[in-house]
């Protein structure tokens, strides 16, 4: 590992070079050719077109900057994606999933989890089998929020993240009751409301169910603690959770909009600071697979399974 560290951190200091000239380049073309427009803009038109011209070159200054330094930030994202990466996730048994492997969400979908147009971003999700079950992370980017009033749902802005990760986890053996575990959830036809007797985790969370006992025997109350604590220390909220047909899928939205496993800035000499981040990122994400899998394996005749069908996935984020 220090030897693979070692020749990225050379390789990343020619790129953050390069990055470097073709961002000096692009400011001494601005010094010049910004006075130049406003000049001719007052010359041909008049003080009308001041801000028209300050608006375009904000935009020829904001192409020209990306054409000059984008390829050598997406070099050494590469680098590191191909050299470093494998490295930390090999340390949890995690591989990072191929372009061809679905990853099922039509059902958090259908629940009003997440919005339809959710894309997952391919490269940074991975899998492994862990304490036997099949646990996959993933990273996912909603393209936008959306108001919905239909029938049964009540109208609010869904709490769709601009930034999220999804945990999922498959279990051998199978969950009798569908149950669903959020905040401001729009209300699902075909679950009833479970009531249980906790104020503060009913403060936080609403359940619904398709079978009050067998939602109530996964909700104890050591699992009602977990649910409230398992997120802290990072930087996810509280998660939404959906346990059926034997799979359970935990979705968290972030309070930040940093990318989880990404390596930072070329022109950041801190490599090994994002290393450590990005190890403390999967330690995270990883314990919390484990509380999942403590919750379950600690509730009385509730165990995760297979899903019974084959899921559609939805489009991936290239």
């Amino acid at each position: 590992m220090a030897a693979i560290l070692a020749e990225i951190e050379m390789e990343r200091v020619v790129l953050a070079r390069g990055f470097e000239r073709g961002e000096r380049w692009v400011k001494r073309i601005a010094v010049v050719a910004a006075p130049s427009l406003f000049a001719f803009a007052l010359w041909s038109v008049g003080a009308q077109m001041v801000v028209p011209a300050i608006i375009i070159c904000a935009g020829l200054y904001g192409i020209a900057y990306f054409a000059a330094t984008s390829r050598y930030q997406t070099r050494f994202t590469t680098l590191f994606k191909q050299r470093a990466l494998p490295q930390l996730l090999a340390r949890h048994g995690l591989a990072a999933i191929g372009s061809d492997t679905p990853i099922p969400l039509d059902r958090p979908v259908f629940f009003g989890l997440i919005a339809p147009e959710t894309r997952t971003r391919r490269d940074d999700a991975f899998r492994c089998d862990h304490r036997g079950a099949v646990v996959t992370i993933a990273e996912f980017v909603p393209a936008h929020d959306e108001r919905k009033k239909d029938g049964n749902w009540r109208p609010r802005k869904l709490r769709i993240p601009t930034n999220g990760l999804l945990l999922q986890i498959a279990y051998p053996g199978r969950v009798l009751a569908t149950t669903l575990i959020g905040r401001q959830l729009p209300r699902p036809e075909a679950l009833a409301p479970v009531r249980l007797e906790d104020p503060e985790f009913e403060e936080i969370f609403e359940v619904w169910g398709s079978d009050q006992i067998g939602s109530r025997t996964l909700l104890t109350p050591a699992v009602m603690r977990r649910l409230l604590q398992m997120a802290d220390s990072t930087d996810l909220l509280p998660p939404s959770v959906l346990v059926e047909g034997g799979t359970m899928t935990v979705l968290f939205e972030k309070t930040t909009a940093r990318d989880m496993f990404e390596p930072g800035k070329v022109t950041d000499p801190e490599l090994m600071h994002h290393l450590r981040k990005i190890a403390d990122d999967l330690d995270a994400v990883m314990g919390l697979a484990d509380d999942l899998l403590d919750m379950v394996e600690r509730t009385p005749g509730v165990r995760l399974g297979p899903m019974l069908c084959t899921p559609t996935s939805l489009e991936s984020r290239e």
